[in-house]
């Protein structure tokens, strides 16, 4: 099942912010507390904060990211 063409950019956003959730919180919390029993736990709480942060933020910014970008490069 596909979605309609006007979600592109909110799933976008969403792949974009969870993946980079995933990746910084994963790095962060093995660089601070290291890899124990309690790793993957604490690894999900700072995923699921960096989240929820990071999802509403990309919204707003992305658009804002977007134009300056296109005012940085030249058309074909």
């Amino acid at each position: 099942m596909k979605l309609p063409k006007k979600y592109t950019q909110i799933i976008f956003t969403l792949i974009m912010s969870m993946s980079l959730g995933l990746f910084i919180s994963l790095i962060f919390v093995m660089i601070l507390t290291g890899l124990d029993d309690g790793f993957f736990l604490r690894w999900a709480k700072s995923f699921a904060m960096a989240f929820t942060i990071a999802f509403p933020t990309s919204l707003v910014f992305g658009p804002v990211a977007q134009k300056l970008t296109n005012m940085m490069v030249e058309d074909d």
